[in-house]
């Protein structure tokens, strides 16, 4: 019982902060598919429920791989790419801006995970 209270109670927090962030922004996403990169599962269902409230289709990206055909291949159907460089390696970053421009994908850059 008490943990349903504890999930109702966090699930509204989570409502409450994204209406006050969509009142601010005024975004739409229009069910753009955004890529966030980050490490693997930090803080990841998080972000996906703010790409959500925006009408987005959220897909996470493990910016520790390295391993650069897997990160061309996870962001090859991107419309928009948002690399969190303070969870991301440095030769990850590199690929994913190299393949943001190859792909024509609308690349942006968050110094930490900030919503």
């Amino acid at each position: 019982m008490q943990a349903n209270i504890w999930t109702e109670n966090r699930t509204k927090k989570y409502h409450a902060f994204d209406n006050l962030i969509q009142q601010k922004l005024k975004l739409d996403l229009h069910g753009q598919k955004v890529g966030v990169a980050i490490g693997n599962g930090q803080n990841g269902e998080m972000l996906k429920e703010v790409v959500k409230s925006y009408h987005g289709n959220p897909k996470l990206i493990d910016a520790f791989s390295g391993k650069r055909k897997t990160l061309r291949k996870q962001t090859k159907n991107l419309d928009i790419l948002i690399l969190v460089t303070a969870y991301a390696s440095h030769p990850s970053s590199w690929v994913l801006n190299e393949a943001c421009k190859d792909y024509g994908i609308k690349f942006a850059v968050s110094p930490k995970l900030a919503v």
